[in-house]
């Protein structure tokens, strides 16, 4: 049971990060984005 929830913690954290990553990055890249003018994705 213990594997078993791990797992599960895991595909859930597998899942959040990589949005909360992204959107994290997004909202450092805006303020880069409005400095430098440039569009990179």
């Amino acid at each position: 049971m213990k594997a078993k929830a791990f797992t599960t913690d895991f595909s859930i954290l597998s899942l959040i990060t990589p949005t909360y990553l992204t959107h994290k990055l997004q909202s450092m890249g805006w303020q880069k984005r409005s400095n430098s003018g440039k569009h990179s994705s």
